[in-house]
């Protein structure tokens, strides 16, 4: 399976990160890893669609703000893993729209995502939810509209809802990410055949021993 993996920035992959990569080290597959600067959302669309026109991923993976691009502007009909997509409600803790305001200093950008949030969450049947799985970590569902936007995912049965703790150890953080990587894989690629995570474990742990 080909994949393209679009990131924000140029950094060392985090654990989740690590979770995909693993979850797409088949023989077959082929992963590509990409930097887009975010600047406007036509302009990220335009970067993207250059890149899928490039390497003609199967899947495209996406994290926070580029994930929402995803999901709002690319045809339903290319399959997609988003990882905890930034939306923006009206009732929305100060903190979010703050941090869209000083990290990207855009105000178009901030009323494009608060539009297509809240037009996703009154539409549970969006053609969005298509080809997609939505993965969410530590998600709070305390605003009536974002915890609608999760449901159309649960009832489409592509949601892949995680729990991690600033305590649980690497082990075991890779592990609850894995599991969700596999759920997204497995929706998205019927042929996939799903990796025994305890073997998976064990061969990190055995790999960390040795290093």
């Amino acid at each position: 399976m080909k994949v393209l993996f679009v990131r924000e920035r140029t950094h060392k992959l985090d654990v989740m990160e690590n979770a995909v990569m693993k979850t797409f080290s088949q023989c077959t597959d082929i992963v590509t890893i990409a930097t887009i600067k975010v600047g406007g959302v036509l302009n990220t669309v335009s970067q993207i669609k250059e890149l899928i026109k490039q390497y003609q991923p199967d899947v495209i993976v996406a994290k926070h703000l580029l994930a929402s691009v995803l999901l709002f502007e690319l045809p339903k009909t290319i399959k997609k893993i988003l990882i905890d997509p930034v939306l923006v409600f009206k009732d929305s803790e100060d903190g979010i729209k703050l941090m869209l305001a000083f990290k990207y200093g855009s105000v178009k950008l901030f009323n494009w995502l608060l539009k297509n949030s809240t037009e996703f969450a009154n539409n549970p049947d969006s053609p969005c939810v298509r080809n997609a799985f939505c993965i969410l970590r530590n998600a709070d569902t305390s605003s009536p509209l974002y915890a609608k936007w999760v449901s159309a995912f649960e009832e489409a049965n592509n949601l892949g809802a995680v729990t991690v703790s600033k305590d649980d150890d690497i082990m075991t953080q890779l592990g609850t990410y894995h599991r969700s990587m596999n759920q997204a894989r497995a929706y998205l690629d019927s042929e996939y055949e799903l990796i025994n995570i305890s073997e998976l474990i064990n061969g990190e742990s055995r790999k960390s021993d040795e290093e």
